[in-house]
């Protein structure tokens, strides 16, 4: 236990990368495969955290400054994804939980209780933050297990439910998306387009794209991390009366953040590639002859223009929530980029009509400014304990991602009262 400890106070890339080797070598990867794919993901997982620190550095003053400026109680920062990610690598749980992730797949498989192969590893961290959520909360390890284990088997259900629907909407077939912070909306999308359907004049407004293959020009702008880094970044100065010179250089700065940040994910992705092919050859090889559904990232549903027009949309909307949603106190900035595939399960069930999928997208993006909000002091201490360092001044920490996570939410809540 002591050589595993020593391990565990290296740091989450240390830990990630053992992790990924051990497992690189079960699924038949040769050890040199599997030592170059936790080391890609290491690397990856340094620029993440070094990206945070010039975000963190840049964002958090301007944040109080408006929310002092406008008197606002917007004091919780939205560090993004990749902060909660290194977060949940950086706990104890990680080995425990990628051996409960695995075994449990594999049970339901055998059984037949599932179709769905999840080959997504590195959104493990999902059920690993979920435990952590109860870990931290509690202090209780089994309860952390259980919510872990809950969370893997009811993700593992929704993606086979969401399994048919994706094969249609896409086209894509033998796929499925077994990402929490997307699928675990499918039911709640598909309860919202329901409601619509009884609500008199609203069941029959319609509005589509007109050029369903192609985004528009605006949108091809507006979508680009960069450009809409250097918007976000100039606006969010102006509102903290920043000198025009500084104005444009926190434009720049988050301009920088939000490109850098998907090139060192896609290092990330690149490691966790090889590991990912073996495990699905590793495990189809065990159930032949029958349908299984590779389970993935839920951010493939980005390519869908409908998906990617509503999300963009959402993005003014979302800082307009922020600012009158009572008992919200987050202004959301690092997982901006990210509100698309945070909506997926939004906008699917609309089947193309923008009004529906725009109302559905509001009412959620609410749902996950309030989880988010609420996380928000729970979150600030776990990252403090797990050795994150927070600027002084900075208030509170959250995400986005993090009110995403509606049934971590659940479960923390509901295993809470247990305690």
């Amino acid at each position: 236990m002591s050589i595993i400890q020593a391990l565990l106070d290296m740091g989450a890339v240390v830990v990630l990368l053992i992790i990924i080797f051990i497992l690189g070598l079960i699924f038949r990867l040769r050890a040199k495969d599997a030592f170059k794919s936790g080391l890609t993901i290491g690397i990856g997982f340094i620029g993440i955290n070094l990206v945070i620190g010039m975000m963190v550095s840049n964002l958090g003053v301007a944040t109080q400054k408006i929310s002092e400026n406008f008197n606002l109680n917007l004091t919780t920062m939205d560090v993004g994804w990749p902060v909660e990610a290194a977060m949940s690598f950086a706990t104890p749980l990680v080995v425990w939980i990628f051996i409960l992730a695995i075994g449990i797949n594999f049970v339901m498989l055998a059984f037949n209780l599932t179709d769905v192969m999840n080959v997504d590893l590195w959104n493990f961290w999902h059920f690993i933050f979920t435990g952590s959520l109860v870990y931290y909360s509690t202090g209780s390890f089994t309860l952390a297990m259980l919510a872990s284990a809950i969370a893997i088997i009811i993700v593992l259900k929704l993606a086979d439910w969401g399994a048919p629907i994706i094969s249609k909407y896409f086209g894509m077939e033998g796929v499925t998306f077994a990402h929490m912070e997307t699928i675990n909306w499918l039911p709640i999308g598909y309860a919202i387009n329901r409601a619509i359907d009884f609500i008199p004049v609203l069941k029959d407004i319609r509005i589509e794209l007109k050029e369903k293959d192609n985004t528009s020009s605006f949108m091809a702008v507006f979508g680009d991390p960069a450009i809409m880094g250097l918007i976000l970044g100039i606006l969010i100065g102006m509102l903290a009366g920043y000198h025009w010179q500084a104005v444009f250089l926190l434009g720049i700065n988050l301009a920088a953040v939000l490109f850098l940040m998907p090139k060192m994910t896609k290092l990330l992705m690149e490691g966790l590639i090889p590991l990912s092919e073996a495990a699905q050859k590793f495990m189809s090889g065990r159930f032949p002859g029958r349908k299984v559904y590779i389970g993935l990232d839920g951010a493939i549903a980005i390519g869908d223009p409908v998906i990617m027009s509503v999300g963009v949309m959402m993005v003014p909307i979302s800082l307009l929530l922020a600012v009158i949603l009572p008992g919200n106190t987050m202004l959301p900035f690092a997982d901006i980029g990210i509100i698309p595939i945070l909506l997926t399960w939004a906008i699917i069930p609309a089947k193309g009509n923008i009004f529906r999928a725009l109302v559905s997208s509001i009412i959620i993006m609410s749902l996950m400014l309030f989880i988010a909000s609420s996380l928000a002091p729970l979150l600030t201490r776990v990252a403090g304990e797990v050795g994150f360092h927070i600027p002084d001044g900075t208030g509170s920490i959250s995400s986005l991602d993090g009110g995403a996570h509606i049934l971590s939410y659940l479960l923390w809540k509901i295993l809470g009262i247990f305690y």
